[in-house]
């Protein structure tokens, strides 16, 4: 037996177990093995935190990496695995186990117990005794398991019924509560600094933005780190538990590694955000994604991030110039990145705010989603229980039955998903004419401030109101003349089903003027030059 590879697999099913005593016994057990039957220690294969009941560890992880190598014959014949105990390396339905077992002797790859210790090989497979001793070992693995799981079953299953009477599961908390007395307490200046974040988030900020207002504001940070970092925020933004909502889970999804979801606990904790702000904050950040660009803490604010497009849909950015030898300045200004063309930033903000400011809100129209949403909100009630049953299916099922439903589970976790993002959409979406009032309210207010401080805010709440409105704004940029105070401007603003345009002439004066520019021509609904649509 000198000289014969050796292959070490340790397993214990909790992380917590790893600051114990598991490591050390089974290495110190191993090592004096590898010594009396003088092998060669080839591999360490570890999987901390990893269950082998229902056959986990051999879907993922080192064990599931070592079954590939053996049957793709990467091990030797003659190689040897080593394990502290049967119940190491499975604790799944007996069937299944002998079947993994002897996948791997019919492979030429011993495998030995350490305790107690015992040699399996090929022979193996045509003795009596050594068989059933495997088999009785794999039963009473599988045994133990179904008893320990049917305890923490039963145990998580009087917590989560406690939970919806509003009393503690555990006692760890989100970072803005406390027990009190056997009950939730808000924290005060911790509630506050959520609900500022919140707010901040549904004004158009950004979690970059948000990072450094807080700081900018010297508000005490409460996480680990000692300081507010974006991962932090994010984690702060995308939490159901600022709404009251506590998310059970039940077990991993063994092939994600992801832990399964079970039906939401609503009014478990003390809500600090209301539903409204909560849902306005999720769909400004789904808003922004993909949008780009650089964030400076200290530039203006761009009201127009993410909506500017030209007539062929392509993308208008803002691009920085500088201006004059002598007292040199640098300005924005929007560029078609297709035709080359260029126009002012600041002088299209007030061409495009004190136009669709001024357009009459009793002129405006929109989509009556009250149809779509009832839909919605059906479907969404259908996927809830069918979500509910699987989780409830999955704790008793195994083998193939139990990935079949861990599939389905994902499936209508992903279409519940999307469907509450459509709902969360059309519920915060502002109508048409409360949109339009709401900006020219925050547009006067923003000419006249003085203050730089309330002029930034202004501006970041002005850019979320456009965003809840606007969906896009189309910009014709005109080539009539090199110098922009000479050039025709195109806008389309494009609304939930609806959409205004007009056209600036600079070349055109009179009664009508708008800024010292005259509309020439504006048409409800309908575009006044080439629309990407």
């Amino acid at each position: 037996m000198s000289g014969k590879r050796a292959f070490s697999y340790m397993r214990f099913s909790r992380k917590e177990q790893g600051r114990g005593d598991s490591i050390r016994r089974q290495t110190a057990l191993r090592d004096a093995h590898v010594t009396r039957y003088e092998l060669i220690l080839d591999d360490e294969l570890h999987d901390r935190g990893v269950s082998a009941y229902r056959g986990k560890n051999a879907m993922v992880g080192r064990l599931a990496d070592f079954l590939e190598n053996v049957k793709a014959g990467r091990v030797p014949r003659g190689s040897v695995l080593l394990i502290e105990s049967i119940d190491r390396f499975s604790r799944d339905e007996v069937t299944k186990a002998r079947d993994l077992f002897e996948t791997i002797l019919r492979a030429g790859v011993e495998i030995h117990t350490l305790s107690p210790e015992r040699i399996y090989n090929e022979a193996s497979l045509t003795d009596s005794y050594a068989l059933i001793g495997m088999v009785l070992d794999f039963a009473r693995a599988h045994e133990y398991s179904q008893q320990i799981g049917s305890r923490l079953a039963a145990s998580w299953s009087e917590k989560r019924e406690k939970a919806k009477l509003g009393k503690p599961m555990t006692r760890s908390a989100p970072a803005w509560l406390r027990i009190v007395e056997g009950k939730w307490e808000v924290i005060p200046e911790r509630g506050e600094a959520v609900r500022l974040i919140f707010r901040l988030c549904a004004d158009g900020m950004g979690i970059n933005l948000i990072r450094g207002e807080l700081e900018r504001r010297g508000v005490p940070a409460f996480g680990r780190s000692g300081e507010w970092t974006v991962p932090y925020i994010a984690k702060i933004l995308s939490s159901e538990s600022v709404i009251g909502t506590l998310q059970p889970f039940r077990g991993t999804d063994p092939t994600t590694r992801r832990r399964i979801r079970e039906v939401p606990i609503e009014n478990h904790y003390p809500a600090v955000v209301d539903h409204d702000l909560f849902v306005r904050a999720k769909v400004a950040m789904r808003g922004r994604r993909n949008k780009g660009g650089r964030v400076v803490l200290d530039s203006p604010v761009n009201l127009f991030t993410g909506l500017l497009v030209n007539p062929k849909g392509r993308a208008i950015h803002v691009k920085y110039r500088k201006t004059g030898r002598k007292n040199a300045r640098t300005f924005a200004i929007l560029r078609d990145q297709k035709s080359g063309l260029t126009y002012p930033l600041e002088a299209f903000e007030g061409l495009f705010m004190n136009w669709i400011t001024g357009v009459p809100v009793d002129s405006l129209t929109g989509t009556d989603d009250t149809s779509e949403l009832g839909k919605l909100r059906a479907e969404r009630d259908r996927l809830t229980f069918q979500i509910q049953t699987l989780t409830d299916r999955i704790g008793s099922a195994g083998g193939d039955q139990f990935t079949s439903f861990l599939d389905l589970l994902s499936k209508a976790e992903r279409d519940r998903k999307s469907i509450v993002e459509r709902i969360e959409t059309l519920e915060t979406q502002t109508p048409l004419a409360q949109g339009m009032t709401d900006l020219g309210s925050a547009w006067r207010l923003l000419q006249s401030a003085s203050d730089d401080e309330a002029k930034r805010e202004l501006r970041h709440k002005l850019r979320g109101l456009l965003r809840r409105v606007v969906k896009k704004i189309v910009v014709d940029i005109g080539n009539e003349h090199r110098f922009w105070n000479h050039k025709s401007l195109g806008i389309t603003a494009h609304y939930e089903g609806w959409k205004e345009s007009v056209v600036f002439d600079p070349n055109e004066t009179g009664s009508n003027a708008h800024n010292g520019v005259k509309v020439v021509a504006t048409k409800n609904g309908l575009a006044a030059f080439p629309d990407p649509d």
